[in-house]
Parts: structure tokens; sequence; C-alpha cells
């Protein structure tokens, strides 16, 4: 409540004399008069008001193979395909100072996942019954087992900065310490593909699809985690060995691999 309107540090009748005196040629907007006379509610800074009007959804597709123990082999493979979207990112979300707040806030939650599979087996080698029991304690008792999983890359905004310049100097406002809804955003230029698709680290983003917000900005140029960083693939394969001997407790042995990996479908790093 009580925001600092859009636009209200460029007008003229919002200008300090001193500071224009002193600082005429100053950038448009860092010569306005303080906060608390630019609000509603002149001499009050932002007066926080806590309510339950945020929205979200999330529609998917799951599918669902398990094959029952039989053989040695029991498994299970999962599908997803979904989208989860949402007006706030996170408890106590600020909203916009105008009507805007769903136009500009309601996008991909930043656990969204578009598609995600998921494997895990479980397999026991068969027994060898050639040999003798030094071999056998060797060879036979073998277990297998595996998790996998494959996700797409989680969302995210690209950021900017303009050296010397802030909120107050682009769309004329003051926002809230810890406010980034009523921010300018970059432009992304319609059509223009911004993915470089490059297995470079530093070399994911297309430069040439994104510009800097002008003076005057609402915000609105573009939404909340437009872009979405590269999948990731992690699998995991212990090899487990039991062995229990008559009035002999159990024991075992394992050996474990473990990967990880980037997809390199879209990039992940942001411009700024």
């Amino acid at each position: 409540m009580n925001p600092v309107p859009y636009g209200a540090d460029c007008l003229p009748q919002n200008q300090d004399p001193t500071l224009v005196a002193a600082s005429p040629n100053a950038l448009l907007g860092n010569n306005a008069l303080l906060s608390q006379f630019l609000r509603p509610l002149r001499g009050f800074g932002q007066i926080a008001l806590y309510e339950s009007a945020a929205t979200s959804n999330y529609n998917g597709l799951q599918l669902q193979l398990n094959r029952r123990f039989g053989s040695g082999l029991f498994f299970g493979v999962s599908y997803t395909w979904s989208r989860a979207m949402t007006t706030a990112q996170a408890d106590t979300t600020w909203v916009r100072a105008d009507q805007y707040t769903r136009q500009a806030e309601y996008s991909p939650a930043n656990f969204d996942r578009r598609q995600v599979f998921a494997a895990n087996y479980v397999y026991t080698l068969p027994r060898i019954a050639a040999g003798n029991a030094f071999t056998h304690a060797l060879t036979n008792g073998w277990q297998l087992s595996g998790v996998t999983l494959i996700s797409t890359g989680s969302p995210f905004t690209p950021g900017f900065s303009i050296s010397g310049a802030g909120s107050a100097n682009i769309t004329g406002n003051v926002t809230a310490s810890g406010n980034t809804q009523e921010n300018a955003r970059l432009v992304m230029v319609a059509g223009c593909d911004p993915y470089t698709h490059s297995s470079g680290p530093f070399n994911r983003l297309n430069a040439a699809c994104f510009f800097a917000p002008k003076p005057g900005s609402l915000g609105l140029e573009s939404g909340i985690n437009p872009l979405y960083a590269p999948g990731l693939s992690t699998s995991t394969c212990p090899c487990k060995r039991s062995s229990q001997r008559k009035n002999v407790s159990r024991s075992s042995c394992a050996w474990t691999r473990s990967t990880s990996s980037i997809i390199r479908a879209s990039p992940a790093s942001t411009p700024r």
C-alpha cells in the first residue's frame, strides 16, 4: 500500500528545486523529491498489507509403468509432462502499484519442470552353478540396481543493469526493498530465437534478441521466467553383493557409480 506511482519521479512538478539547482543536467529521476512526498499518503513510507491474493495452477499428464518382481527383476518407469503457473513465486511476494499484477506476474513457477522422466530397477544376477565354494563366494549373490532421472531445466528471468541508472530513472517510481515486481524488464524481440544452442557455458543467449527498456517503462516488456535453463540428467547404479552362511550373520559389500550431466538444449546463463 501507499506506493509511488509509475512515472512520478520524472514529472516536472515532483522535482526538488535544490537538487535541480545543484545538478541541472542529472539523469531524469535523480532530482525527484523524497518518496515520502510522492506517495498518496504523504509523510508515510511503504505500508505492508498481507493478503491471500495469489493464484496458481498445475496441469499435467502422468504415466507410470511398473513390473513386479519376477525372474530376478523388477523396475518402474514414470513420465510427467506438465506446466505450473503462478502469480507469486514465493510467500509474501509483492504486488504492483497498479492494476497490472496478473498481466506482469502470471508466469511459469520457479519449480516448473515441463518434462520429467524417472526410472528405477533392481536385478538379481543369476547364480553360477559351476565352480567351487570359493568361486561361488565371488560370483554369486550380486544384485544390480539403479535410479535414473532426466528432466528439462528450470525457468529463469534474464536480468540487466545500466551503469548509473536505476528503477527511478526507467519506471519513474521507487520500489520497496526486495520488491522486484515493479522493476523494468528486458525487451525480448518477437520471433527471435533467444538461444544460441552453443555448448559454451558463456555463450548460451543470443544478445540480439534483447534490448534495454526505455524511460517511462511500466515493467511490462516481458514476463517472469520466460526462458529455460538446460535440462539435467542424473543416474546412480550401485552393485551390491550379499552373502549368508549357516549360523553366520549376513554380510554385504557394494560398489556405486553415480553420474550427472547437463542437457545442452538451452542456455543456463543470463545476460548482464
